[in-house]
């Protein structure tokens, strides 16, 4: 009978045990509204330190994608002005704040062409562009070799960010040579920010 009593005993003591444990685990599980203000708090300082980086990489990126358009539009002229054995050009204008381009031949005049949206988020930075305006509107040209007639570089700014992010394209040769420039803190030899 002793055995008996024993065995039950120990079983019972198993059991409250597991019980024990059992409630332990469940009072363990959760987090204090103390330790979840922590974690909101910390995600917030985070937020707060990245967000600047992430809207600079964001302006950054637009404008690169601005400048890769105007780089495609030049070169689409120049391959126009082949094809067609005409002379043709890319012209450049702001209005409202919006970048427009179009492509047309030289004869064309400027308030004929189709004129289409650039990028948003972008604008031409008049004080580092070296196209000359003709009533508002900056060009080049390209003659039926594909040959430049007009040399210079269209710099766009973003808007956003106080005009700090700069990047070119540049007809460069007279051979139609286009290249992509970006802004730099200090000029070349010529003066220039965009190159």
């Amino acid at each position: 009978m002793k055995v008996g009593r024993r065995a039950a005993l120990c079983f019972l003591q198993r059991t409250e045990a597991v019980a024990s444990r059992k409630q332990t685990r469940k009072l363990t599980r959760g987090h204090t509204l103390q330790e979840l203000l922590v974690v909101v708090a910390i995600m917030g300082i985070l937020a707060a330190i990245a967000a600047p980086s992430g809207l600079a990489l964001y302006h950054t990126s637009q404008v690169n994608t601005a400048r890769s358009q105007v780089h495609q539009i030049i070169r689409q002229a120049q391959r126009e002005a082949i094809r067609h054995r005409v002379s043709w050009q890319a012209s450049f204008r702001d209005v409202n704040g919006t970048v427009q381009w179009a492509i047309h031949p030289v004869t064309t005049l400027p308030a004929l062409a189709n004129w289409q949206n650039l990028n948003t988020g972008v604008r031409i930075d008049v004080d580092a562009t070296t196209f000359v305006p003709s009533s508002g509107i900056y060009r080049t040209q390209f003659n039926h070799k594909g040959h430049a007639n007009i040399l210079g570089r269209l710099t766009l700014s973003t808007v956003t960010s106080g005009g700090k992010i700069k990047r070119c394209a540049v007809v460069s040769t007279l051979l139609g040579a286009v290249r992509d420039g970006r802004g730099h803190p200090r000029p070349d030899q010529n003066g220039r920010y965009c190159y």
